[in-house]
C-alpha cells in the first residue's frame, strides 16, 4: 500500500499515511505514550488516535484522523466559539487523563518539562497545529511530547497558541474578550483564569530556551526550527506579552 508523507510537522520526520493509518518513528517514550493513548481509548475520549501496534519496519501504527488541521484553516481562530471549544478541549482532555497511572518503567520525552510537574501527565504541545477539526469534533494528534505537567502548564500553552499568538495585533480589550471565551470553555473562574494567564510569559520563554538548547545539542529538527527564527519568535512574544499582561489581568476578572 502506498505511503504518503504527512507534511506540517517541524520536528517529527518520517511520518507517513498508509491507508487509514499513520506510521511514525518510535522513541524511548513510545511505550508510555501508547499506554496513555490506550487509557484515553478506555475512557472513551474520542479526540485522540488509537494505537494499532508496531509495523514490520519498527514504526508505531496509529489510526488516521480525518479532517483539517486547525492551524491551516483560514480565520478558524477568529471566532469566540472556537476559542470556547479550545478551552473546553483542554478541560475535557485533562479530566480524561487525570486517572491515568503511567507504567512503572515509563520514559517520556525530555526536551521540555513543567519545572513544577507533579504526577499527572499532559499532552505538552496542545496547539492548533496539533488539533484536527472534523465537523464538531476536535482531535489531538502528535503525542510524542507528552509527559509530567500541571493542568495550568497545559492550559497556559493552549491559551497562548489558540488565543494570544494569533491576535497580538488586537487591542487589550479585544484580547481580554478572547481570553474570557477560552476560560469559559475551560470552566475557569476569573481567579483560575488569571492563574493560567499569569503563566503564559514563562511558558513562552521556556519554549524559546528549549529550542535554543536542543539546537545547540545537535537535534536536527531543532536546528532547523531555530534557523527559521522560531526561538526569536517565542522570545519576541514573551516580551510583547510581558508588556501587556498587567492590563489583561486587570480586566479578566471584570
Amino acid at each position: 500500500m502506498e505511503e504518503v508523507p504527512l507534511a506540517g510537522g517541524n520536528i517529527s520526520a518520517g511520518v507517513v499515511r498508509v491507508g487509514q493509518t499513520v506510521r511514525r518513528p518510535v522513541g524511548k517514550w513510545t511505550p508510555a505514550v501508547h499506554a496513555l493513548l490506550r487509557h484515553l481509548e478506555n475512557r472513551q475520549f474520542q479526540g485522540a488516535p488509537r494505537v494499532l501496534g508496531i509495523d514490520d519496519k519498527g514504526r508505531e501504527v496509529l489510526t488516521y484522523i480525518e479532517g483539517d488541521c486547525l492551524a491551516f484553516i483560514p480565520g478558524a481562530l477568529d471566532s469566540a466559539e472556537i476559542l470556547f471549544r479550545a478551552g473546553n478541549l483542554v478541560s475535557i482532555l485533562a479530566a480524561s487523563m487525570e486517572s491515568f497511572e503511567p507504567p512503572d518503567d515509563a520514559e517520556w520525552w525530555d526536551g521540555s518539562r513543567d519545572p513544577h510537574a507533579a504526577t499527572r501527565i499532559i499532552h505538552n504541545d496542545l496547539a492548533p497545529w496539533n488539533v484536527i477539526a472534523s465537523g464538531e469534533q476536535l482531535s489531538v494528534i502528535d503525542w510524542d511530547f507528552a509527559g509530567p505537567g500541571r493542568f495550568d502548564w497545559e492550559a497556559a500553552y493552549a491559551l497562548y497558541t489558540f488565543v494570544v499568538e494569533p491576535a497580538l495585533h488586537l487591542t487589550d480589550a479585544e484580547m481580554v474578550g478572547r481570553i474570557r471565551s477560552f476560560g469559559e470553555g475551560a470552566g475557569l473562574n476569573s481567579v483560575r483564569l488569571a492563574d493560567v494567564l499569569s503563566l503564559v510569559p514563562t511558558r513562552t520563554r521556556i519554549n524559546a530556551e528549549m529550542i535554543e538548547r536542543l539546537a545547540r545539542e545537535g537535534h536536527p529538527g531543532y536546528i532547523a526550527v531555530e534557523k527559521k527564527g522560531h526561538a526569536k519568535d517565542w522570545r519576541a512574544a514573551t516580551q510583547n506579552i510581558s508588556q501587556r499582561i498587567t492590563a489583561w489581568l486587570s480586566q479578566v476578572g471584570g
